[in-house]
């Protein structure tokens, strides 16, 4: 499968980390796009104390979680850099990977999973990938940079919904669609007569669907 063709403003290294009240790294909070073309970008046994979620962008590796368990990644993976929790990330080394990632205190990592926004148990996720959510990150990133230092809780609530809606996007994978062999149907019947109109609820009454 062809690799998805990607703006050229995500092909970027990019980086932006600042902390909330206190200027402890317990309540730091980042976002930002990398590119790592080669095995400098490998993280080997691997174990921090802040959080980092990652969303590939292009290119195919591997995450190897604390249970020694191994987890393809591609386009549209979001694999997590859990705190205190050992794992290794390699990628292809052909120069095609690229990333975009958020990252989180101890402190506040630990408050967003009392919460339900973060599933640790769970270090990859499939969200998919799409320009809507990419654009997430980078106005993430671009309000980050410039926030002054009073306003940084708003990016800290912005961060907290990107997060969200990536888990409630990984949770609609897991669930069937019970409409898709229809939805598939519906397609087919639309592209064997491209130049005839077809009236959606007639189209709809065939398929037995509202």
């Amino acid at each position: 499968m062809p690799e998805p063709r990607l703006p050229g403003r995500y092909l970027r290294r990019h980086s932006v980390y600042r902390t909330l009240r206190g200027a402890s790294r317990r309540r730091m909070i980042g976002c930002g796009f990398l590119l790592k073309p080669d095995r400098s970008g490998w993280h080997i046994d691997h174990q921090r104390d802040e959080y980092s979620g990652v969303l590939v962008l292009r290119g195919r590796g591997q995450y190897v979680d604390f249970d020694g368990r191994e987890h393809p990644l591609s386009p549209g993976s979001f694999f997590q850099r859990l705190p205190g929790r050992r794992h290794s990330t390699l990628h292809e080394t052909d120069g095609n990977w690229v990333e975009c990632f958020v990252a989180l205190g101890r402190e506040l990592f630990d408050a967003m999973v009392a919460q339900g926004c973060l599933r640790a148990e769970a270090p990859v996720l499939a969200p998919g990938l799409s320009l809507a959510l990419l654009e997430r990150f980078d106005s993430l990133m671009t309000e980050l940079e410039s926030a002054p230092w009073r306003e940084l809780p708003h990016q800290l609530v912005s961060m907290h919904g990107l997060l969200l809606d990536i888990l409630d996007l990984d949770r609609r994978g897991e669930r069937p669609d019970d409409h898709a062999e229809m939805l598939e149907e519906a397609c087919r019947l639309l592209s064997r007569n491209l130049e005839q109109r077809l009236a959606v609820p007639a189209l709809a009454e065939r398929l037995g669907m509202g």
